[in-house]
């Protein structure tokens, strides 16, 4: 709908206006005048009257001098003056011969000058064939007799005064017509021009520009109107900022939170997600355009529908636990809630993953130390209460049985200090490792002459490939306890007449360390727990071996101290070979 401008509004307004103050004013002054004039016109008839009526008073003048002098001043004077008696008869008149002239007591003007003293009449006359204007005075003379002064003036003569009126009048107001309407455009202009601008720049606000300050010229409402829209415009833009920088602070929230945050609307589809939600379920980058898309199809977690339909039911706060579908089954925990005042719904996923393997890790901890425990201390338990019972007389079973009580207490005594030295070195995570500058070479010579006699044992060669020149800061303690449990599981799962062959090799961006040796090899199912405490491929073999199962949990968080890692490469039947990962940089990593 298209609206008219305010100009053009007030410029009616102001016409409309004037057009009816000319309306009123004209036809009023119009009337005015004619009465005026014809008032000024009886006045003038009146005073000619008078002036007959007075030489008529006078003793010392003839009447028919009056009379003669009428006469004459018809011929120099547009005036009509007549001498009529009672009965009708013109005695004088300036315009017509008395003798030609009929009655005229019937006369309107004359009726009324006998009966009230004076009349007056617009008429046709008949006599002179004209209009006139007529005003009528009885008067009484000296002999007693009555007679009636007329005096009369041609109305075409009142009508000329009247249409030069009209025509200065028309003029007049025309004039007045022309300035008043230059004046409503001014007025028009001036109050349009302040409105226009502030309807400008309000529509400039409403489509996100800022407002600066308005300073008019003008009515002082409208000054009044531009400091309250001064006013509110700063205060809308304090709260537009307050706004603005408290949902930036939202968003940066909303995006740094590890947490994955989903909203849905009423449709249960995606209404808002952030990256780590994306994150969790695969999605490196976050998908352009998802609002608007079914749950399941952005976050294909088993079990989400059916925490989402209960959440829906219960309709408050709700609290579950999802599953993802792919091959690495993580684990999430999900806390939705309906929004207040809103038909939506926000979900917040905790990645527990990680938090569930532990909980898994550490419940097979307890478990296998106690059963790493249990095993030796009930096997010493039932050999000290068999030699309580008598076995200990004789001196050759005594002696198997202390040999057997005291293996299985070095066992004990070799898984505590396994466990005291993982504890140690995870007392070390996230503190500044001691390092000193570590010739590798010397390390691992030391390493395997510490070896030779088990490998001597199993007629296993042992070779070592190192360049002599490579250093690096390491912690020695530590690292040698990592390298030194690599080759004693190398030797101990080595069948005799095997080999073992230690590489070290010198890469542009870090060292690589080998422990390659030709064992059983380890199935490809448990490659990914080996490195796991007590875990143990073949336990009964690792038993008789004397393994504690914390030996690689040990080169691990070694390794992973010095800010490298260890992998594991095995094929049945072959052999393994395990890489420790060092890289250059070793000092910024520290650090």
């Amino acid at each position: 709908m298209k609206y008219k401008s305010i100009f053009k509004k007030l410029l009616t307004s102001y016409c409309i206006i004037i057009v009816v103050f000319m309306g009123f004013f004209i036809p009023l002054g119009v009337f005015t005048f004619r009465m005026q004039t014809y008032e000024a016109t009886i006045k003038e008839l009146q005073d000619l009257v008078s002036l007959i009526d007075t030489l008529l008073s006078l003793p010392s003048i003839e009447k028919s001098s009056v009379f003669e002098y009428v006469q004459n001043l018809g011929e120099t004077r547009s005036f009509r003056i007549t001498l009529i008696t009672k009965d009708g008869t013109v005695l004088a008149d300036s315009r017509a011969d008395p003798a030609t002239l009929d009655d005229h007591s019937r006369r309107p003007e004359v009726i009324s000058a006998l009966t009230k003293g004076e009349g007056r009449a617009v008429r046709y006359s008949v006599s002179i064939q004209e209009e006139m204007v007529y005003y009528a005075q009885r008067k009484q003379l000296d002999t007693g007799e009555l007679v009636i002064v007329r005096a009369a003036l041609p109305l075409h003569l009142l009508n000329q005064e009247i249409r030069r009126f009209y025509l200065r009048f028309f003029l007049l107001m025309l004039l007045i017509g022309g300035i008043s309407f230059l004046l409503a455009w001014y007025l028009s202009r001036s109050i349009e021009g302040p409105i226009k601008k502030l309807t400008d720049l309000a529509r400039d606000f409403s489509k996100g520009a800022s407002l600066s300050p308005i300073y008019l010229e003008g009515p002082e409402e409208l000054q009044t109107l531009a400091y309250t829209l001064n006013t509110m415009a700063e205060e809308i833009e304090k709260r537009i900022q307050e706004s603005t920088r408290r949902r930036e602070e939202i968003e940066t929230i909303f995006t740094c939170m590890r947490e994955g945050v989903i909203v849905l609307d009423q449709h249960l589809r995606v209404y808002q997600a952030n990256r780590a939600a994306f994150l969790m379920v695969g999605k490196t980058e976050v998908p352009a355009d998802f609002v608007g898309s079914p749950l399941l199809e952005l976050f294909p977690l088993s079990e989400l529908k059916t925490f989402v339909d209960q959440m829906l039911q219960h309709n408050t706060s709700f609290e579950g636990t999802v599953s993802s579908w792919d091959r690495n089954q993580k684990k999430f925990q999900v806390y939705g809630a309906p929004l207040l005042n809103s038909q939506r719904y926000i979900l917040v996923l905790h990645d527990i993953t990680h938090l569930s393997r532990l909980e898994q890790i550490r419940k097979d901890f307890v478990a296998n130390v106690s059963h790493e425990l249990r095993t030796p201390i009930t096997s010493i338990k039932g050999f000290v209460e068999t030699l309580q019972d008598g076995a200990g007389e004789d001196p050759q079973l005594r002696r198997r049985y202390l040999d057997i009580i005291a293996r299985h207490t070095i066992r004990m005594e070799h898984i505590i200090e396994d466990l005291l030295s993982l504890a140690r070195i995870e007392q070390q995570e996230g503190r500044i490792l001691e390092t000193e500058d570590t010739n590798l070479k010397m390390m691992l010579e030391e390493i395997v002459e510490l070896f030779e006699p088990l490998a001597k044992e199993k007629n296993i060669e042992v070779t070592l490939f190192c360049p002599p020149d490579i250093t690096l800061k390491l912690n020695p303690s530590l690292f040698e306890q990592a390298l030194a449990n690599l080759l004693d599981n190398a030797l101990k799962y080595s069948p005799s007449d095997t080999r073992t062959t230690i590489e070290v090799r010198d890469l542009p961006a870090e060292i690589q360390i080998l422990f390659r040796d030709e064992g059983n090899g380890i199935p490809a199912r448990d490659l990914d727990r080996i490195f796991e405490r007590f875990y143990r491929v073949d336990k009964s073999r690792s038993r008789e071996a004397g393994g504690t199962g914390l030996g690689l949990s040990i080169v691990k968080h070694v390794v992973q101290l010095h800010g490298g890692t260890v992998s594991v490469h095995s094929v049945e039947g072959v052999g393994s070979t395990f890489t420790i990962h060092i890289p250059k940089k070793l000092d910024q990593v520290l650090e």
